[in-house]
């Protein structure tokens, strides 16, 4: 049913801004192994404004396909009945627990440094709920016309900072999300039960505050020790600007 394309890094981690760190390679086996199924670049940053049928640019950085949007559709995925819907399976997730995964010693170490302690143990990240979005060709066109007709979305389409290349091993340039995974991603934060300083209310919150800005999280919404959000993107299958019809 889907093809199979060239796998990007990443998306519902915390992989996405220039300078950020990112997950363990066994969080990362899991997604690759996860998406691969599907046939989706994992896509970077992952956030609630990429919206299906959307114009955006991507490019390969490092085996990441990063994200500009240039022109967003406004839709309402739940009542958009053009969109055809599957839920993920769930796969092979060797060394993790379902759709758990250790976020890994690197974002730990960065918590405790900023705090000069050792506060936190681990974190955790989740995908949860995680379903398949898919457009017709003949409905990516129709939404494609529609945004073209606004004049902001034209001029921004002509730039030529959005042509077709190769860049960094693989495809750069303008793009309309065709398939795309969206998902409930939350990350928890466990907290040093031997070190008194880290068991406060305020304290967690502020690490876990931290932790958020830190690594670009802030799609999601803060809650204690636990940031999550619903309807995230974690993947795109691209129809890149030259095979638009």
């Amino acid at each position: 049913m889907l093809r199979r394309v060239f796998l990007a890094a990443v998306a519902a981690s915390l992989a996405f801004v220039p300078g950020a760190v990112s997950p363990t390679y066994a969080a990362d086996q899991a997604a690759e192994i996860l998406l691969n199924q599907y046939s989706i670049y994992r896509a970077s940053p992952a956030a609630h404004y990429f919206t299906p049928g959307s114009l955006i640019m991507g490019w390969n950085y490092k085996g990441v396909l990063r994200l500009e949007m240039v022109c967003r559709n406004k839709v309402d995925i739940d009542a958009d009945d053009t969109l055809l819907k599957a839920p993920l399976q769930q796969g092979d997730f060797s060394g993790t627990s379902g759709w758990q995964f250790d976020v890994g010693a690197t974002a730990v170490n960065v918590i405790n440094a900023t705090f000069g302690g050792n506060f936190v143990n681990s974190v955790t990240m989740k995908i949860e709920n995680p379903v398949v979005y898919e457009y017709s060709a003949e409905d990516l066109r129709d939404i494609r016309e529609k945004m073209l007709k606004r004049p902001g979305c034209a001029a921004e389409v002509r730039n030529a900072r959005y042509r077709i290349r190769e860049w960094n091993g693989g495809t750069a340039g303008l793009f309309q999300n065709q398939r795309f995974a969206l998902g409930t991603v939350s990350y928890e934060i466990d907290f040093n039960k031997d070190n008194p300083k880290a068991l406060t209310a305020d304290v967690q919150a502020t690490i876990t505050k931290s932790f958020q800005v830190k690594f670009g999280l802030t799609y999601l919404k803060q809650s204690g020790s636990k940031l999550s959000g619903n309807n995230v993107l974690i993947g795109v299958y691209p129809i890149w600007r030259n095979m638009w019809n």
